[in-house]
């Protein structure tokens, strides 16, 4: 057994002409695989266990050095000695290509790990003409790191590849995509539905909710990814296709109308300055020149901007300008500016055959229709608490009173939600905070109180957006009767 033993190291150790052994060349790709602090665990031993025939036949064996092996070593190992085999075969004389099949590759590996390996075998491709790997994955880390260019999503029985060909994507949205499509959003790939937001507070929100209207996001597997602003074209596009078949993944995009309510301009003293189709020939008329085509439709906030745009020198057209661009603001107007904006959304997603509907906040804000809806006395509340350390002492305590006094008013009413809404905008308050706060208010409310909010909430104009957003997600419906399947 000794004489075995000895000449089966010998045979892994043997050097090759060019120096190299095999030993040499699986230690060699494994050192890829780890980083710099753990590049002993590449070292590798290869023995037989002297002991009866059976045992010595079941412990023939290649192991690494290393003691831990949490960290899914033998896979690594596993995969290098494959890679050998693969490296063998192409540098034969071998008609056809070099297909690997690499089933969960993640499995058992640390993150890192996993990154390391695939940027390996990226490197293999690149180096040969005729080596192509297909993986399987359930990993966001190890999607996030590969260009979205690569992947092939895979669907309801269906292969959909991502790349160019294939999707409405362009060079710029890849390489946007490949900076921001981290682990965190990743998991868009792995939902049975899906629902894109714009910032933290609906992140923090949208849970609370759907487990308030009995569709919890976590059992109808809906993934909730933050794009951190409004750049939803770039995922809409992802799950657009060139051609059928298309990719049915019902997707909810949720946004805010961003159109200030009339209460805004009386509070503030606010105006608007607008060029457009009625009043552009009285204005060129009055400057005496074409006006840009970037400028008609633009809505300014202060006239010295607008005469700015209009490249004029400050003179006696200001007031005449002012006079002549200056856009009364009346509810009626408010109720326009909205309707414009809504199309404008709906068409900019409408060229798009991706499972996409877009649910757009009735009026300015999230926080704004929150205030407007039955949730109002919830996030009343979550916002004072967390502006006021002390709630509860007798100065904050008048104020909480005087603000509860005014909400009840009819006259005052409207102006106290700007107000307290103004404390969020203005950023007095951490938006995210008392998003979370009012998560766990509703959160926690009793099962009573539950039922009534929900019964509230699913007839409320204000909150039908997020309610509809939800339900699409799900892939549920909304009747006159209640939600059903």
């Amino acid at each position: 057994m000794e004489e075995a033993n000895s000449e089966i190291e010998k045979y892994f150790m043997k050097d090759y002409e060019d120096g190299r052994s095999i030993k040499s060349d699986v230690e060699g790709i494994l050192s890829r695989f780890y980083d710099v602090k753990d590049s002993d665990k590449a070292n590798t031993n290869v023995a037989v266990t002297p002991s009866n025939l059976k045992s010595i036949l079941n412990r023939l064996s290649l192991d690494t050095n290393s003691i831990n092996l949490g960290l899914g070593n033998m896979n690594l190992l596993f995969i290098a000695t494959e890679l050998i085999l693969l490296e063998n075969s192409t540098s034969i004389n071998f008609r056809g290509p070099h297909i690997t099949l690499i089933e969960e590759l993640e499995a058992h590996l640390h993150t890192q790990a996993q990154i390391r390996l695939v940027k390996h075998l990226e490197e293999i491709v690149q180096e040969s003409n005729t080596t192509q790997f297909i993986l399987t994955s359930h990993s966001t880390n190890l999607v996030s790191s590969i260009n979205p260019n690569k992947l092939i999503y895979l669907y309801d029985g269906i292969a959909h590849p991502l790349s160019k060909e294939y999707t409405l994507l362009e060079d710029d949205d890849y390489r946007f995509l490949e900076r921001f499509l981290d682990s965190t959003k990743s998991n868009l790939f792995f939902a049975k539905g899906l629902i894109l937001v714009e910032g933290d507070s609906e992140m923090l929100l949208l849970p609370a909710i759907s487990e308030l209207i009995g569709i919890p996001l976590h059992q109808y597997g809906i993934s909730l990814v933050n794009i951190g602003g409004t750049s939803f074209e770039r995922y809409v596009k992802l799950f657009s296709t060139m051609a059928e078949p298309t990719i049915k993944l019902p997707i909810s995009l949720i946004t805010d109308m961003d159109v200030k309510p009339k209460v805004y301009y009386d509070v503030e003293d606010k105006k608007i300055y607008l060029i457009n189709d009625e009043n552009k020939q009285d204005v060129e008329g009055l400057i005496g020149k074409t006006i840009e085509v970037d400028i008609i439709g633009k809505e300014y906030s202060k006239i010295d901007d607008l005469q700015k745009s209009l490249k004029i020198e400050e003179s006696d057209f200001k007031e005449k300008l002012k006079e002549k661009t200056e856009l009364a603001i009346t509810k009626e107007k408010i109720e326009e500016r909205i309707t414009a904006k809504r199309r404008k959304i709906e068409e900019k997603y409408s060229k798009y055959n991706a499972n996409i509907q877009v649910s757009i906040s009735p009026e300015w804000t999230l926080e704004y229709c929150l205030l407007l809806s039955p949730l109002q006395k919830l996030l009343k509340e979550s916002i004072l608490e967390t502006q006021y350390k002390t709630p509860f002492n007798p100065t904050t305590q008048r104020k909480i009173d005087e603000i509860d006094r005014a909400l009840a008013d009819p006259d005052e009413k409207l102006i106290t939600i700007y107000r307290l809404f103004k404390r969020l905008d203005d950023k007095e308050v951490s938006k995210a905070i008392v998003a979370q706060t009012l998560a766990n208010k509703i959160i926690d409310l009793s099962r009573e109180e539950k039922d009534s909010l929900k019964n509230e909430i699913t007839n409320d104009v204000h909150m039908k957006y997020l309610i509809d957003a939800i339900i699409k997600a799900s892939g549920k419906q909304n009747k006159e009767d209640g939600i059903i399947e």
